[in-house]
Formats: structure tokens, C-alpha cells, sequence
């Protein structure tokens, strides 16, 4: 793992983070499906927190929250509750573990978006819920994206992250997609291109 740590530690001092906009809950998804498939869930991780808006709003229906953020400014101007901690899901360890994960407007920024996925299986329970918003490839060539993958390189990854992706939703307008995922193993679901 020390390599990857140092690889990603590299680029990521190379290519920073812009300051996250993620000043609206679940912007560009449809709040009601959003709030339907988190149900089941008390304890949330939401990965790529920003300051704390969609974990606020999460506290408000009840939820108990934690986030990760990549900047300590974004986590000095928190306006919620729970816990955010400085760092990166790509590196990412912890003992603790959640019901549900949320990436919203995340794995366009990583360097190893599966090594953040299967991060992101260690946190969760066996069945954990797993939600992600990924722009279209409208945005492929946007100077802080490193990649967006295609809807099909989406499920190949989820495959080799132990989750099954069991709804999708497009957004018309910004042409990106909801991925609606439950956490099914501790590692790749099958081989081969069922995907």
C-alpha cells in the first residue's frame, strides 16, 4: 500500500483540489430516491463532504454522520454536526463502519478511482448502501477532472469493489448519473464481462 499512498500523495500535490460547491444536498439527483435508498441506514459516511451541507440535512432526517474531506478549510468552516476528518479515501483506513457511503461528484477526481472503491467497501456493512453522482463525459476534458468513466466503466468498477449497482439515474440537464449500489462482498462479484 505505501507505493499507492506515495503515488497518490504525488499526484494529488500537483493537481489540487478546487474548493467544494457542494453547498446543496444531493444536487443534480432527485432528493425523494435519494432519501428512499438511505432509509434502512443510520450511520453515513459521505465521502467528499465539502463543509458539511449533505451531512447537515442528513442529521435533520435523523441520520448519524461522518465525513472525509480533502481540505482542512472546508472542515474549520463546517455547518454541521458530525465529524469531518481531513483525508483521502483513496488512503483511507478506519475501524469504523457504516450503514450507508455517499460519493457525490467524487471519483472524477481520483487518481485510483477502484482503489477509493474498495476503500470505500471497507466501511461499510455486508449490504452497506452505496450512492454516487458521476458527471457526463461532457465534463471528460474539465482541468480538474482526471477522469470520467463511462456508465459501463462505472459497473466494471463496482464489480472489482464488491458492489452491485441495482438502479441508475441519468440527469438530463447535467448529463451525469446516480449510482444506486449495495455492498454484496468483500471483493470482486464475478469475472469475465457480465458487467
Amino acid at each position: 500500500m505505501g507505493n499507492i499512498k506515495n503515488s497518490i500523495s504525488e499526484w494529488q500535490s500537483k493537481k489540487p483540489e478546487p474548493f467544494s460547491n457542494r453547498n446543496e444536498p444531493f444536487k443534480r439527483g432527485r432528493l425523494q430516491d435519494v432519501m428512499e435508498f438511505l432509509r434502512p441506514s443510520v450511520r453515513i459516511v459521505d465521502i467528499g463532504s465539502g463543509t458539511g451541507h449533505t451531512m447537515a440535512y442528513l442529521e435533520n432526517e435523523g441520520k448519524v454522520t461522518y465525513g472525509l474531506s480533502l481540505t482542512r478549510e472546508e472542515v474549520d468552516k463546517k455547518v454541521c454536526s458530525g465529524q469531518i476528518e481531513v483525508a483521502d479515501i483513496q488512503t483511507y483506513e478506519s475501524p469504523q463502519k457504516f450503514d450507508a457511503a455517499i460519493m457525490w461528484d467524487v471519483i472524477e477526481h481520483l487518481a485510483a478511482p477502484v482503489v477509493a472503491l474498495s476503500q470505500v467497501n471497507k466501511l461499510l456493512n455486508l449490504e452497506g448502501r452505496f450512492i454516487a453522482y458521476i458527471p457526463g463525459e461532457d465534463w471528460q476534458e474539465c482541468d480538474y477532472h482526471t477522469i470520467v468513466p463511462t456508465k459501463r466503466q462505472v459497473l466494471w468498477l463496482a464489480n472489482l469493489s464488491g458492489f452491485e449497482v441495482t438502479k441508475t439515474w441519468r440527469n438530463r440537464k447535467s448529463k451525469g448519473i446516480v449510482y444506486y449500489m449495495i455492498k454484496r462482498s468483500d471483493k470482486q462479484l464475478y469475472p469475465g464481462k457480465k458487467a
